[in-house]
């Protein structure tokens, strides 16, 4: 993916799918048989399984299929448009760089993140976008591409 594909996502489950691999790695294929071995009370129609962190989650009710189909895993969290999950995120960038900052200018949001901080350096990862959450996700995606 590229930078200018990256900044012109939308907000919705393609970007909340790969935002959510950064902060947990999706699981494993398993089928819907496995994950009901490993939960009690799945025999409810919607009955769900998370997955360690909780970033992921797969249907494994009695409306998921039978017991050999693999389970299809999800994102959790609308992180593009949730801010409490996009925070989180926020808090991950913030392990990876010495200074990230999310501004509200007039009709956007700015996420920005330094590697370093120096007098007039530029900014390693800037991103924009009418909310924050979408801002956020979006220097994620940025910051996954960015070489180490």
């Amino acid at each position: 993916m590229t930078r200018d594909e990256i900044l012109n996502m939308p907000a919705g489950r393609e970007m909340d799918a790969l935002v959510s691999a950064i902060v947990e790695t999706m699981p494993k294929a398993v089928t819907i048989g496995e994950l009901r071995k490993t939960t009690k009370d799945w025999r409810f129609s919607y009955c769900r399984k998370a997955s360690p962190l909780g970033w992921w989650s797969a249907q494994i009710g009695t409306d998921a299929g039978d017991d050999d189909q693999p389970a299809k895993w999800e994102p959790f969290y609308e992180v593009s448009r949730e801010i409490d999950a996009a925070w989180v995120v926020l808090q991950k960038l913030r392990s990876t760089f010495c200074m990230v900052s999310i501004t509200q200018m007039s009709n956007a949001y700015i996420c920005m993140a330094w590697k370093t901080v120096r007098i007039n350096e530029s900014p390693s990862i800037l991103s924009h976008a009418p909310t924050a959450p979408l801002a956020i996700g979006r220097a994620a995606l940025l910051t996954a591409m960015e070489p180490e």
